[in-house]
């Protein structure tokens, strides 16, 4: 029997997928397939994505898991058109149907390949998805500004110390209290993590749709900084995608502090700002490419025991208990000088550049493609206007008449629209290819490393060639830093931090099966790495096959792949600034 998966999505948090259950999986049953796996997505389609938690695990599908996903729509699929079409050719390369039940429409025809019909069908439908959108935001706004005309709240994402009575911004007299004495404390000198403590002792409710479980220091900096509680609550709109600038109104609401204690704690900030620059600032080489290898959240700088460190940004602690992702911590100081290294020594490989000149070739093969399709494009424009033109010479020697013109002019009209909106979409492709295709992903062996580099020149390097790198914990002392060069080559570097040792091994050695978080109790049942066949001579025995980390560890240690750690050059983790 076909294995068949359902892809649902509502907008927000308060809405339900009933109505897409009821008609998706009596169909999915009708049309003879077995459902084996089910998505269930609270956030627009609008948004970017990777903020998509539930279409990120759906996209992890091969055509070993399904045959077939049901959507009920297009829409729910995305919004916007060039994110809708790279994902039906995404799982159509894999193999796997998409069926859209609104349209009775399959990506897929039954020899498993897009029909040429059928996907300029779907661009078409991806742009009208992505019109509709826009209408939608341009309604939204219109609606937003006739509500504020008649005194309506300004926001439905009610301030903490508000509430929404009779459409209208008032103040909550039990919480508002605590906001004005949160300004008072910070004016006064407490820290905004005392603050936050303070908050969750008195157990002030979070917003409903809040990111923690508890009070952080985050939370706490945007109540600081909102005009709202001096009474001017602000509206952005975006008036111009290009460059981002923003329109800006205030409206005026209910103060809870005055202006003279907003402005003190404003000054506040600047203060404390200012304090920290003339201390000392501190480097972090990695900063923006480090993920969570368990919850895919950013791994962001942080002090334990005086030492800077990575942290995955979802551990939060209150005074209590603490929250949030359990995947553990590493230095800045072991995590900057090993991928440094790592990246230095394996640079000079063949492997890297191997692996740069095939990725580009494939991206060069993909912007030719489009550039015959778009070249096919503008002979089918010109020859639907020789079209018009004939239609409009035909009406003139009176073979056509006016209604039989008008017809076929806007018949013809609308076709030619549709190809220049799909040529449209096909060259935004190619403008991101070209990128791509473009991007100096290759270095100067002497300066990448010579000795002379500066921090800033290094952290150019690492962003030039790393894309994301993936921290995993094993226990208390091992970790495993999991990095993806944009070339596409891997890099997989095994830590010891209690002994000071540490490992690195390209994917043309060994390569990271990438396990799903699961608990610790079953954690060394899993295989997390693969060795190459073609290994068996250069390790001298027979070792193809999956281990799990401490198994390749001895194996490595066992053919001379452990070194000790580097020495960090503290004068660069730490610039003094006087």
């Amino acid at each position: 029997m076909k294995k068949a998966a359902i892809y649902y999505r509502v907008s927000t948090t308060e809405q339900n997928c009933d109505r897409q259950k009821n008609d998706l999986v009596p169909f999915v049953k009708a049309m003879g397939y077995k459902l084996v796996r089910v998505y269930e997505e609270k956030k627009s389609a609008t948004e970017d994505m990777k903020t998509r938690e539930q279409l990120t695990e759906m996209r992890k599908l091969t055509k070993e898991d399904v045959d077939t996903i049901f959507i009920w729509d297009i829409t729910r699929l995305s919004r916007r058109s060039i994110d809708f079409i790279n994902l039906v050719h995404e799982f159509s390369e894999k193999g796997i149907n998409i069926w859209f039940y609104d349209k009775s429409l399959q990506t897929l025809d039954s020899n498993g390949k897009i029909n040429a019909i059928t996907e300029m069908y779907m661009y078409i439908l991806g742009l009208f998805a992505q019109m509709d959108a826009e209408n939608l935001r341009a309604k939204y706004d219109s609606g937003k500004e006739a509500a504020l005309a008649k005194g309506h709240a300004y926001t439905y994402n009610v301030p903490l110390g508000y509430k929404i009575v009779d459409k209208k911004l008032v103040i909550n007299e039990t919480i508002a209290p605590f906001v004005k004495e949160a300004f008072e404390l910070y004016v006064s000198g407490k820290s905004i993590r005392y603050i936050a403590d303070w908050f969750n002792i008195n157990k002030i409710p979070l917003k409903r749709y809040a990111d923690t479980k508890v009070w952080v220091k985050s939370n706490v900096e945007k109540i600081l900084k909102n005009t709202v509680y001096y009474g001017k609550g602000k509206r952005k709109k975006l008036i111009n995608k290009e460059t981002g600038e923003q329109l800006v109104r205030y409206f005026d609401v209910p103060a809870i502090i005055d202006k003279a204690l907003w402005d003190k704690t404003q000054a506040q900030f600047l203060l404390n700002k200012t304090v920290t620059d003339k201390t000392r600032k501190r480097n972090n080489l990695l900063r923006g490419l480090l993920k969570c290898g368990v919850c895919n959240n950013n791994y962001i700088l942080a002090t334990s025991k005086s030492l800077p460190m990575y942290r995955c940004c979802d551990q939060y602690k209150d005074i209590n208990q603490k929250e949030g992702c359990t995947n553990g911590g590493i230095l800045l100081t072991t995590a900057d000088s090993v991928v440094w290294e790592a990246i230095i020594n394996s640079y000079e490989q063949d492997l890297y550049l191997e692996k740069y000149n095939k990725q580009r070739t494939f991206y060069l093969e993909n912007y030719n493609d489009n550039l015959q399709k778009i070249n096919n494009i503008d002979e089918d424009i010109n020859k639907l206007e020789k079209e018009l033109e004939r239609a409009q010479r035909a009406y003139v020697k009176g073979l056509f008449s006016e209604l039989d013109l008008e017809k076929q002019t806007k018949q013809t009209k609308n076709d030619i629209n549709r190809m220049i909106s799909l040529k449209a979409e096909i060259e935004a492709q190619n403008t991101l290819l070209y990128d791509r295709i473009n991007i100096q992903l290759s270095l100067d062996n002497d300066y990448i490393r010579s000795d002379s580099l500066s921090y800033t020149e290094k952290k150019e390097v690492c962003n030039k060639l790393i894309d994301n790198i993936y921290i995993y914990c094993y226990g208390t002392f091992y970790r495993l830093l999991r990095v993806i060069l944009k070339a596409g080559m891997e890099l997989n570097i095994l830590l010891n931090n209690k002994s000071k040792k540490y490992c690195v091994l390209d994917d043309g050695i060994v390569s990271f099966n990438n396990p799903l978080s699961v608990p610790a109790f079953i954690k060394e049942q899993i295989k997390d790495f693969t060795v190459a066949s073609n290994n068996n001579k250069l390790f001298g025995e027979e070792i193809f096959g999956e281990y799990n980390y401490r198994e390749i560890w001895e194996i490595m240690d066992r053919y001379g792949y452990i070194k000790t750690l580097p020495q960090p050059n503290m004068d660069e983790i730490f610039t003094i600034i006087t």
